[in-house]
Order: C-alpha cells, then sequence, then structure tokens
C-alpha cells in the first residue's frame, strides 16, 4: 500500500503538479502549491519507501520514465516495472546518494522567558530574534535546521506567531558568516566557517503590534515561550540557542529589507560589534520595551541559553 501511494502522488506531480518534496524525517510528501506553500500528500511508514521514492523521482526528472507512461496505468505494468527498475538500481549501487538532502534528526526545543515592564505602544513593532552556538562541527562542515517555530504570548488576547524556518551551512570554504531571507520558501538562509561564532543568528519574527495592546497596558502577561525543531545533517552536532525581543517604531516585514546582522565578531557585513540578529536598516528607531531597553540595545537582553543535543534517531 505504501508504494502504491507514493506512486500516485509522483503520478500527480508529472501530469502538472510541481515536483514533490520528501521530508525524510516524518515520511512525508508534500506538493508545492502556487501559494508557495507546502501541501502533503501522503503520509508513508518505512524509511526505505522514502529512499526508492527519491530514486523514482529522480527517474521521472531525467525523462527516463515520462509523465505520459506515467499515466498509463489501468493494469498497472507501468508501476510494476518502475519497481523492478528500483530494485535493480538499489543492487547495483548505493540507493542513500540518491536521498533527498535533510536533517537526519530533528528534537523539539523551547526556550521561555519575560518582557521587562515598558508599555508597548500599538503601532510599532516588535523584533523577535534568535541566535545560538554550535558544537560537533565536523570539518568537513555540517548543516543546522529550525523549523515549526512559534514564539506564544497573551497581551490583549492569546498570540501564536509563526516563525520563519532557517537552515545554516557550516562551510569550510567561506571564512566570514552572511545571512539572507528566501520568501518562497519563509526561511532564512545562513552560510558560516566551520569555526562558527560566538553568535549566529538563527531567525527571526517581526510583530506588528495592534492597538489592542492598550486595554492591558501595553504589557504581555505572563511568560513568552519561543518552541521549534531544531535538526542537523549530522549527528553529534550539538546547539545552544537564546533570543531575544526589541521594539521599534518604525519597521519592515520585510526580511530582506532589514540588513540582519549574521554573526557579532566574524559577519561578512561590518556591524560595529553589534549583537547577531541586529536589524541594521532600522536600529535609529528602537525604543524600550520587550526585552529592551533602546538606546543601543538593538536585539533586546537575552534570554537563558536552551542546549539541544541532535543525536541518533533510530
Amino acid at each position: 500500500m505504501a508504494w502504491q501511494e507514493y506512486l500516485d502522488a509522483v503520478v500527480l506531480s508529472v501530469s502538472g503538479a510541481a515536483a514533490p518534496m520528501i521530508d525524510r524525517h516524518n515520511n512525508q510528501l508534500f506538493e508545492e502549491r502556487p501559494d508557495s506553500h507546502w501541501q502533503r500528500l501522503r503520509t508513508v511508514k518505512g524509511q526505505s519507501c522514502c529512499l526508492f521514492c527519491s530514486a523514482f523521482i529522480l527517474l521521472v526528472s531525467n525523462r527516463l520514465i515520462t509523465g505520459k507512461e506515467m499515466l498509463k496505468t489501468e493494469n498497472r505494468t507501468v508501476r510494476l516495472a518502475c519497481l523492478a527498475a528500483l530494485v535493480a538500481l538499489s543492487a547495483s549501487g548505493p540507493l542513500h546518494s540518491l536521498v533527498v538532502s535533510g536533517p537526519k534528526c530533528m528534537a523539539q526545543t523551547a526556550n521561555v522567558s519575560n518582557f521587562n515592564a515598558t508599555p508597548i505602544n500599538g503601532g510599532s513593532f516588535i523584533w523577535f530574534n534568535a541566535n545560538f552556538t554550535a558544537k560537533g562541527i565536523p570539518s568537513t562542515g555540517a548543516k543546522v535546521y529550525f523549523r515549526n517555530s512559534t514564539i506564544q504570548f497573551a497581551a490583549d488576547q492569546g498570540y501564536s506567531l509563526i516563525v520563519p524556518n532557517a537552515q545554516i551551512t557550516f562551510d569550510p570554504s567561506v571564512s566570514c558568516v552572511t545571512t539572507s531571507y528566501d520568501p518562497a520558501t519563509n526561511t532564512f538562509y545562513t552560510t558560516a566557517p566551520v569555526s562558527g561564532s560566538d553568535e549566529i543568528f538563527l531567525t527571526g519574527r517581526a510583530f506588528a503590534v495592534p492597538a489592542g495592546f492598550a486595554s492591558v497596558g501595553g504589557k504581555v502577561k505572563g511568560s513568552v515561550v519561543w518552541q521549534g525543531m531544531l535538526g542537523s545533517d549530522n549527528e553529534g552536532v550539538s546547539v545552544s540557542w537564546k533570543w531575544g525581543a526589541a521594539v521599534y517604531t518604525t519597521f519592515s516585514t520585510d526580511y530582506s529589507a532589514l540588513q540582519v546582522l549574521p554573526a557579532h565578531g566574524n559577519s561578512c557585513t561590518s556591524g560595529g560589534g553589534d549583537h547577531a540578529g541586529t536589524p541594521e536598516a532600522f536600529t535609529q528607531f528602537v525604543v524600550g520595551g520587550a526585552r529592551g531597553g533602546g538606546g543601543s540595545n538593538f536585539t533586546g537582553s537575552w534570554s537563558g541559553s536552551q542546549d539541544v543535543s541532535i543525536d541518533s534517531c533510530h
């Protein structure tokens, strides 16, 4: 049944839909919709199915098996031929080389902190930003991922903010840290040297403060919880992460316009000693509130650090 579901999903893709994407950790197949969101098509048990499906998609994309042929499935002859080809592939070479890259393991993490007592005016913005350090990065490099992240707090009502994903590539060929934002995938992509930095930008979220904050004196009630899934493509990596939040009177929700400082010590762009996550294009608009006191505190004071060990999932 798992094979049938995977092949049906691929038939959908070659008959007009976008190419599917595989989430190896959850064994789920996704299709990219016109609004740039991913819609789950199938969930399949067993990583071996994921391996063979990866090879199958590559065969389709290389036109060894055309979309027209794939649609001739009434007697399932084509499907059976595909399966036979995949079995032959697995016997003749290392099929793992065909797997879509991604995290080998994802670990749930949460970091809880509080805001200061300074009222936050409606119409202003809160810039939530997180940074991290990593250990166990091999000399050949590795990737760290932060996914499905949300920030939850209560003020005039309860809020749960969806935060952009993050992918950090530790590359032995680079000597300084860069970051960019891709709105199509809602992801911050950062590249860092293997040696890392004392603060590497993880991800951030701009929140436009509504007028309703005034009904509670402009204050957040209780704790602020930032949670998500941390992972790596290399087992044995450990991450220590923390976050801050600062208030700005003028800001942008176009993250590409913020000029986010990607690191504290060895950023490829000059930050004058500012902390990782500083929105360099808007520093003149920072004021007190959230976890910041204004002035030169562009990220807000840091929360406590959360240590996450990314071990084998198996």
